[in-house]
């Protein structure tokens, strides 16, 4: 008679398919963030002392330019299929003015460097400012090491180095 009465009410017995948990889907992989490297500012040297041969020795000078590269990444962590961009800018902290002769990127993946072709947005850094100076744009694949190179040279040959990772 229970039986009856359950299903005279419209109740009915719990099913064990509704009792079961839905099957669970594969976590995506982390977001990965990116950490910038010291920044490197190396100058040429000049001739060495008169009277020596230096035929074979290196020289430097103390560059003029006191600054560094800045990274910016949009957004600030990526998985695999999302595209991102890397924002370059160049802080002069200097009181004179700095005039970009040059840009160099390079995107190290997995071991393997790959240059690419950044168009220059800015040619001039004015003394105490930060200047966007590149772009570098990409889908990121889910490498397992990555790592944006960029030098950047000044007037007077100074070079800029630095180094963008992927955590």
């Amino acid at each position: 008679m229970r039986a009856t009465r359950s299903r005279a009410r419209g109740g009915r017995r719990p099913s064990l398919a509704a009792a079961t948990p839905p099957p669970t889907l594969p976590t995506p992989p982390p977001a990965r963030g990116f950490t910038a490297e010291l920044t490197k500012v190396t100058a040429p040297g000049g001739g060495g002392p008169a009277g020596f041969d230096t035929a074979e020795v290196r020289t430097s000078r103390t560059p003029q330019f006191n600054g560094r590269v800045e990274f910016e990444v949009l957004p600030p962590a990526v998985r695999p299929g999302e595209p991102f961009v890397v924002r370059i800018h160049l802080r002069n902290e200097g009181r004179k003015s700095v005039k970009i002769r040059s840009l160099q990127i390079a995107a190290v993946v997995d071991g393997r460097r790959t240059p690419a072709l950044p168009k220059l947005l800015l040619r001039e850094v004015q003394g105490q400012s930060r200047g966007l100076v590149a772009e570098y744009s990409a889908v990121w694949d889910g490498a397992r090491d990555w790592m944006l190179e960029t030098v950047v040279t000044a007037d007077k040959d100074e070079t800029v180095a630095s180094r963008l990772k992927a955590n």
